[in-house]
Order: C-alpha cells, then sequence, then structure tokens
C-alpha cells in the first residue's frame, strides 16, 4: 500500500474557520475570548441571537475592539421579532467598530417552534406586513 503525502492548503486553500458562542456569558469576558478565538486562526467570530439570552450586538461590539482580524457578526437575528430598521442599524454600528469586517446572519431562529411562535409568524412576511399598514395611494 502507498501512502500519500497531502498538502492541507492545496486540497481545501479557500478553508475558512469559524466559532460562535451563546451569549451567556459576563460583558467583560468577551474581549478576552475575542483575542483567544484570533490567536487560534479562526476567521470568523459569530454570538447566537437567541431568545432567552442576551442580544448579541454588544458582546460583538466588545470582541471587535479587542480584535483585528477576524470578522465578527449575530447567527442569527430574526427579522419577525425585531424590526429591519433596528437591525440595519445595529449592523452598521458593529461594522464601524469592526473596521468592515462585520457579517449578518438573517433568520427565523430555533426557540420559535419551542415557545409555539412560529404560527403567528409564518405568513406575510415583515416587508408585507409593514406595506399592508402603508395608506395606499389613490
Amino acid at each position: 500500500m502507498q501512502t500519500l503525502s497531502i498538502n492541507e492548503t492545496e486540497i481545501l486553500p479557500n478553508m475558512k474557520l469559524s466559532i460562535a458562542f451563546q451569549g451567556n456569558k459576563r460583558l467583560a469576558e468577551y474581549g478576552e475570548l475575542a483575542q483567544l478565538v484570533e490567536r487560534y486562526a479562526f476567521d470568523t467570530i459569530s454570538i447566537y441571537e437567541d431568545l432567552m439570552f442576551q442580544p448579541a450586538w454588544q458582546p460583538l461590539l466588545i470582541m471587535a475592539q479587542h480584535t483585528r482580524r477576524v470578522r465578527l457578526g449575530p447567527a442569527v437575528v430574526n427579522p419577525y421579532l425585531r424590526h429591519p430598521a433596528l437591525i440595519a442599524g445595529e449592523f452598521a454600528l458593529l461594522n464601524e467598530a469592526a473596521g468592515g469586517r462585520a457579517y449578518l446572519g438573517l433568520g427565523r431562529g430555533s426557540f420559535l417552534d419551542a415557545l409555539e411562535i412560529c404560527l403567528l409568524y409564518t405568513s406575510p412576511s415583515p416587508r408585507d406586513r409593514t406595506r399592508s399598514r402603508m395608506p395606499s395611494s389613490a
């Protein structure tokens, strides 16, 4: 049997390594945690934006102050529970603090089914709900 020598960078030259954390830590812990993650050559840090935990934005802002290279963002923000205009503002602030390294994960999340909220938000979409409240032009 012949043994092959394989260079990992030739097989997966564009591989990115990400790590995610729950928003259940003290705010003071996030800076040191971000530095450790960056030191271990991760490319992306996510904070889960789950119900029943603190919002992801403040920990991400702290992490932005303590890192220089990694991308940062929430995983995932629910546009059914948080207005899109607020999401846009929070993202813009994070992106500025991170020097353009922010990303935005959007989705409905995982806790809605457990709370039986999903049936309330299956239809219409947030955009359609907003349009239905706007006065129609005559």
